[in-house]
């Protein structure tokens, strides 16, 4: 009787024993796998930030427009940390220039979607342009917000300009006052509104993206951005125009 019940005891301890051995591994295999995972998605999120961060270096403005009658450039350029912007010249006449509001693997997706569209929209005109990418991205795209700006450039300092939400662009260090408009794709009846101006000789007209405080964007003198914000161009018009 008391070896069948010591018998009993160790089969107990035994599979006791087995158990605990049997969650020990299941707890090691688990620990493993999140390790895997956690290295594959941190491999995944430096492989695309390396590619966004390579689009972004090929979209660095810098161009002649209107024939050379006005010069664009970067003052500041998108950093990683903010790689949603982009910028996009059309036939050397007009820029858009804006940041996607998502994040991560959709970005680059969402910025070549836009791209792909404008390389094919056959309109010049800043509202224009503007309304046909926010019913292409409302049509397209489940859900996005792409804040942006459309700036085109004409004859004799002509500047006309269109916002979707995007930073008001400044003159010589002062706001211009346009229409601000929605965001791109997000309600399929914005309106976007063309406003012009005349840019002089020598001035520099400022646009600007993602502003991170309540400052005006300004322009020191000889071109050069004041603002804190992850991006800024520079629209400059030569004394010889």
């Amino acid at each position: 009787m008391v070896e069948a019940f010591l018998l009993v005891a160790l089969l107990v301890a035994a599979a006791l024993l087995h158990k605990g051995f049997a969650f020990r591994q299941e707890r090691e295999r688990r620990r493993l796998e999140q390790e895997r995972i956690s290295a594959e998605t941190t491999l995944r999120q430096a492989a695309l930030f390396e590619t966004v961060n390579g689009l972004r270096r090929l979209m660095v403005p810098s161009a002649r427009l209107y024939g050379g009658d006005y010069y664009l450039a970067a003052d500041r350029v998108p950093s990683l940390e903010t790689m949603g912007d982009f910028h996009y010249v059309i036939d050397g006449e007009a820029v858009l220039l804006g940041n996607v509001g998502v994040k991560g693997p959709e970005t680059l997706s969402l910025i070549s979607q836009i791209l792909d569209f404008l390389r094919e929209v056959p309109d010049r005109h800043p509202a224009t342009i503007l309304s046909a990418l926010n019913l292409n991205l409302i049509r397209t795209v489940e859900a996005c917000s792409v804040a942006c700006t459309c700036a085109r450039f004409e004859g004799n300092g002509v500047v006309t300009i269109a916002s979707a939400g995007g930073l008001l662009p400044s003159v010589d260090g002062g706001e211009v006052t346009l229409p601000p408009g929605q965001p791109l794709g997000v309600d399929l009846s914005s309106l976007y509104e063309d406003h012009s101006l005349v840019l002089a000789p020598r001035s520099v007209i400022a646009f600007g993206t993602r502003h991170t405080s309540n400052e005006v964007p300004q322009v020191k003198a000889g071109g050069g951005a004041m603002t804190r914000q992850s991006c800024m161009w520079n629209v400059s018009r030569p004394s010889f125009c």
